[in-house]
């Protein structure tokens, strides 16, 4: 007998996954994990002050919660964290409140940010982001959320925040692996995914996304 397999809202998706999306021993998020911890962490601890971090689809909060244990403290550095499902963003913040290093944001080093990029005018997800001055993010960094958007409107979102000399780390699902989309299991059984695109790891088509919305 086939499994029934529902599409839903990404948004959606997400937000009835949040209580077990920790525990599903995803092999690709450890191999992001591995790549993020070799690649990103060593940066985070020499960033200039007043650096600001946009963690883009923070989810759970698997990545914000490094970001947030290796800023530099007391050089103004700060994190927002923006996703779409508000319940994936209770464990994040719950993450972030049992480290132990609650005093740190109460020192504002985090901004929460509940908006969807794929539903959201890109004019009302900047005046969400551009706190405390208006002009952008120094860092993006963004793991295994681009398959739920289509390019131009990630890049878009990516070029609309990020200040010029700024950076961005983004991982994606590779191109082999698009017939494994984002998903779970209800409790019935049922499969449940999200919108999702398979973009293809070509100039012409993921980095050439990129350089059509102002980014190189």
């Amino acid at each position: 007998m086939t499994t029934p397999t529902h599409f839903i809202p990404t948004s959606s998706l997400y937000t009835q996954w949040a209580s077990t999306y920790d525990h599903d021993s995803n092999v690709l998020q450890l191999l992001d994990d591995a790549a993020f911890n070799t690649h990103i962490l060593p940066l985070l601890n020499s960033l200039p002050p007043f650096t600001t971090i946009l963690d883009l689809g923070c989810g759970t909060g698997r990545n914000t919660i490094k970001i947030y244990e290796s800023l530099p403290r007391g050089k103004g550095c700060r994190i927002v964290a923006l996703d779409g499902s508000e319940a994936m963003m209770v464990i994040a913040k719950t993450r972030i409140a049992e480290s132990g290093n609650q005093e740190k944001e109460e020192e504002g080093d985090i901004t929460w940010v509940h908006a969807d990029i794929s539903t959201s005018s890109m004019e009302i997800v900047k005046q969400k982001l551009t706190v405390g001055g208006g002009e952008g993010v120094d860092i993006v960094i963004s793991t295994l959320v681009l398959e739920h958007l289509p390019l131009e409107t990630f890049f878009s979102a990516v070029s609309g925040v990020l200040k010029n000399g700024g950076w961005a780390w983004v991982t994606d699902m590779h191109v082999e692996m698009g017939a494994s989309r984002a998903g779970f299991r209800s409790g019935d059984g049922v499969k449940l995914q999200g919108e999702s695109w398979n973009h293809a790891f070509e100039k012409v088509d993921f980095c050439g996304g990129a350089v059509c919305e102002g980014l190189r």
